[in-house]
């Protein structure tokens, strides 16, 4: 498991409170995603939202190109 920075920390709470409206959650993991032909590799967590909701996957919304982005799909469980 990767460990995020402060910096990545920070960019992950704004995009949890932003996309689901809650400023309470737990990161279950995070893992390096390398981008190939890109100069900057980003790190992707799994968080688990203290209302309950499933476990969410997320990065920073300005980590890659919109192009380049991937989409997490929330399935239910």
């Amino acid at each position: 498991m990767t460990t995020l920075s402060p910096d990545e920390k920070k960019s992950l709470a704004e995009y949890v409170r932003t996309t689901y409206g809650v400023d309470e959650y737990e990161i279950v993991g995070a893992c390096a995603l390398l981008w190939s032909g890109w100069e900057s590799d980003t790190v992707a967590a799994l968080v688990r939202l203290s209302d309950g909701r499933p476990v969410a996957g997320g990065y920073p919304t300005d980590a890659a190109p919109a192009d380049q982005r991937v989409q997490a799909v929330n399935r239910g469980n």
